[in-house]
């Protein structure tokens, strides 16, 4: 592109013209410097006077791409006012023919970008325009319309950056600054404020059902009700595709405790029935300014901890930030990042618990039980583990080692001659319903060369319970592979005794809940009873759990119970000390 100084040049006519190329061109680089629109308007209009010392009214106008109407914007010189019909004929003639039209003492400078009409820039000066004025001005536009584009490509940038397109809220980015500047001017006074953090849970399975445009209405539709019900808010926006940020002042607890129930209302109540699905729930996370942190970063990851804790908890669907919050997932993940390193260490272990035959006395099975002992010798229980691993996707691989190791040491007993009875490793939800897990369980007895019939796999009432279809067949593959399968923890669910009935297992154990009472609580003696008359009629053999003294063994002999393990014959041991407790001729002798 040629230079001011080269167009003068060419033009070559008016002494003068030089000085006011300058000035131009000085005008242009400030304009080009500016990176917002609203001061792209405004510093126009300043450098333009600064270089015209006799305007009198300079106006910025914004055109519709869709109807070529235009809007002032901006207005600046010693007396601005509105545009006259003469005015607005230089305009209309200028946007017509998208050059810069100009009349005595006025000219309209229309910005082009091709043949798209980007804006106009009206000038009224006390003075007529001469030939190296029109010649200055026409190169100003042209490069002005330039700067202009850029000015709105900068500013659709920044609303991309700040903005979601498909509610126009404002998004993650724009949310913490909004916070972020409302706590600078709040320095002083530190007036209490809530950030709250919510997901729509499930609102992908929503999506599957339904089709993404009915969850699009959906969202457009909360965040419009979310406007009206929170007029005052600091700032709503949009924070990922399922949530929604709201900052709100307070003036105490107890506004601040009413919120997570007017969001509820706006899913409870104001949506349209098609959306009110039992599972889409939003999930509330809540924290106070100043009393849980004073600046944005601190504010944004106490609401990520409170929503976290909610989608966990299984009773209300909200959670205000709570320091102990914090300490307990600190302990979880510092207690994850030991598991891994106690795996790699082989800190696991088996320990055995004997099941001993009410009938004969001998010891007729064993379950597998885990053990983690860290570096320190201290153990982990692991009711407090297990969840941590099945949470962080370890008990996947856990679950694989404990199955292998079970059916390695079962080879070893038989191979040092210990009895031939099974081994029970118990199985989780997710590992059960896992399409590898039969095949996995075949590779294993392959490799181990363990008979698939001393091989238990228990899976707990709550388990079979669920996506049943999917439960039913890997029950099924397992028993045509031989293995024997054990329902725990019975009594304790809700499972259908009709289901129950197709089940190909092979053993019902009664939880230790009933088997503690049955010899003083009457309700549990009658459970347990209705449960080994149901194993009885479906063929299975009946287990109880937790059996700790001889009125309890009495019992159980007397109702027909099959089987029995506790402390009362043995708690879990190494697996060193099965085979002479094996050789153990009949455990109901040394009860007392």
């Amino acid at each position: 592109m040629s230079s001011a100084m080269d167009f003068l040049q060419m033009q070559g006519e008016i002494e003068e013209a030089p000085s006011r190329a300058e000035k131009l061109l000085r005008a242009l680089s400030l304009m080009q410097a500016c990176r917002q629109t609203k001061s792209f308007y405004q510093t126009t209009l300043s450098e333009l006077s600064a270089v015209y010392e006799t305007l009198t009214f300079s106006a910025f106008l914004t055109i519709s791409a869709d109807d070529g109407a235009y809007k002032v914007v901006a207005k600046a010189g010693k007396n601005p006012g509105t545009l006259h019909s003469n005015q607005l004929a230089l305009l209309k003639q200028s946007l017509q023919t998208g050059k810069p039209t100009f009349s005595e003492k006025s000219a309209a400078l229309c910005l082009m970008r091709g043949k798209q009409r980007l804006g106009a820039i009206f000038l009224q000066s006390t003075t007529d325009w001469d030939q190296s004025d029109i010649g200055l001005l026409e190169y100003f536009s042209v490069n002005a319309a330039r700067g202009y584009e850029t000015s709105l490509l900068l500013e659709e940038a920044e609303k991309l950056a700040f903005r979601d397109t498909l509610t126009s809220l404002g998004n993650r980015a724009s949310f913490k600054k909004s916070i972020e500047l409302y706590i600078e001017q709040n320095e002083i006074e530190k007036k209490p404020f809530v950030v709250i953090q919510f997901v729509l849970e499930n609102l992908a399975e929503l999506n599957i059902a339904l089709g993404y445009s009915t969850g699009d209405d959906l969202i457009c539709r909360a965040a419009d009700k979310l406007s009206q019900m929170f007029p005052n808010a600091i700032s709503l926006a949009r924070t990922s595709g399922d949530g929604f940020g709201v900052c709100i002042p307070v003036k105490n607890d107890l506004e601040a405790e009413a919120l997570p129930h007017l969001i509820n209302d706006v899913f409870d109540t104001y949506l349209p029935e098609t959306f009110k699905l039992p599972h889409l729930t939003p999930r509330i996370g809540l924290t106070l300014f100043p009393k849980d942190g004073d600046n944005t970063g601190q504010l944004w990851k106490n609401t990520s901890t409170a929503l976290a804790n909610a989608k966990k908890s299984g009773g209300q669907n909200f959670c205000f930030y709570d320091n102990q919050i914090e300490i307990e997932i600190h302990g979880r993940v510092t207690l994850n990042r030991a598991l891994r390193e106690g795996m790699s260490q082989q800190q696991l272990s088996l320990n055995y618990q004997p099941q001993i035959c009410l009938e004969s006395g001998k010891m007729v099975g064993v379950e597998a039980l885990l053990r983690w002992q860290r570096a320190d010798g201290n153990f982990v229980p692991a009711d407090t583990f297990i969840p941590i691993a099945e949470a962080s996707g370890l008990l996947g691989p856990i679950s694989e080692w404990v199955i292998r190791e079970a059916c390695l040491q079962r080879m070893r007993w038989t191979a040092g001659g210990v009895p031939e009875f099974p081994v029970a490793v118990n199985i989780s939800l997710n590992e059960f319903q896992s399409e590898d897990f039969v095949p996995l369980v075949r590779r294993i007895l392959g490799e181990t060369g363990l008979p698939a019939s001393l091989l238990d796999i228990e899976l707990t009432e709550s388990v079979i319970m669920e996506d049943r279809g999917q439960t039913k067949r890997n029950m099924i593959r397992l028993k045509e592979l031989g293995v024997r399968l054990s329902i725990d923890d019975f009594g304790t669910g809700y499972s259908s005794l009709s289901y129950l009935s197709h089940l190909p297992a092979s053993v019902l154990k009664i939880d230790k809940s009933f088997v503690d009472g049955v010899t003083t609580n009457s309700n549990d003696a009658a459970i347990a009873m209705t449960i080994i008359s149901l194993g009885y009629n479906l063929g299975m053999r009946v287990l109880a759990e937790g059996v700790e003294n001889k009125e309890q063994i009495a019992f159980l002999k007397r109702a027909g119970c099959h089987e029995a393990q506790g402390f009362t014959f043995s708690k879990a041991v190494t697996a060193d000390l099965i085979p002479a407790l094996a050789s153990r001729a009949n455990y109901l002798d040394s009860v007392h």
